[in-house]
């Protein structure tokens, strides 16, 4: 068997439950002030839109949207664990099911996909076949929301090397790279940066904001050229 699939087959035992506290729907609430951060402003405006988070684990995202309005959003992952744990904490609409089957029969059919965490688990050709069959999956005029490790982030090897499994990275430029080869008419990528939604959070946003000025001024005189994102993670939306 595939070393990753070995995983997989446990990752809420062996994986999840190293790193995060136990998930409930309280721990799961926690998140959302910093989601409506990230990700308010990109979600679509109806609420009727129909949207699958690819690779969602135990439904964590699905439940947040569930509870934003989103009225047609189901989760599908490989894991059946992870499912079974969502499942059990009362999230409706998981299904386990690998990726490339589930896109096989979705053809132009999803308004948005949700990925989040997932395509740095897989090698860079099967990356791009992900997302020509996302791709066709898209109604016209439909997008991806994108979550991934960022390979320009100050702080990448503890997410990239946090996970066995994981087998690519990212940064700005390559995902505009990859959309593009896609076919996809317009990428845009945003940063993670400490979300200022109370008071310790705005005191480590002011801090990052502090750090990002240092970094930047050393890479222009390293390269003569200072742009770029580095948080530890990076969001993109790519539109069909």
């Amino acid at each position: 068997m595939d070393y990753k699939q070995t995983i997989y087959r446990s990752y809420q035992s062996i994986h999840y439950t190293n790193i995060y506290e136990p998930k409930t729907i309280l721990n799961i609430e926690s998140h959302f002030p910093s989601w409506d951060y990230y990700f308010q402003n990109i979600l679509p405006t109806e609420k009727d839109a129909k949207i699958v988070d690819l690779g969602c684990g135990d439904g964590n995202f699905v439940y947040y949207l569930s509870k934003r309005g989103f009225e047609n959003v189901i989760g599908v992952d490989v894991s059946t664990e992870l499912i079974e744990h969502g499942r059990s904490m009362g999230i409706d609409n998981l299904f386990e099911e690998d990726l490339n089957s589930f896109l096989m029969k979705r053809k132009a059919s999803v308004d948005v996909f949700v990925i989040r965490d997932v395509l740095e688990h897989f090698e860079p050709s099967q990356v791009m076949l992900i997302l020509t069959e996302v791709y066709n999956c898209l109604l016209p005029g439909g997008y991806i929301i994108i979550q991934v490790p960022n390979g320009e982030g100050l702080y990448f090897p503890s997410v990239y090397f946090g996970d066995f499994t994981h087998s690519c990275a990212f940064s700005k430029s390559s995902l505009m790279q990859i959309g593009r080869a896609c076919n996809f008419s317009k990428i845009e990528c945003y940063q993670m940066e400490p979300p200022p939604i109370n008071f310790f959070g705005w005191v480590r946003n002011v801090f990052w904001k502090y750090r990002i000025l240092k970094h930047r001024f050393w890479k222009f005189v390293a390269t003569g050229y200072s742009k770029g994102i580095f948080t530890e993670n990076i969001i993109c939306t790519i539109y069909k």
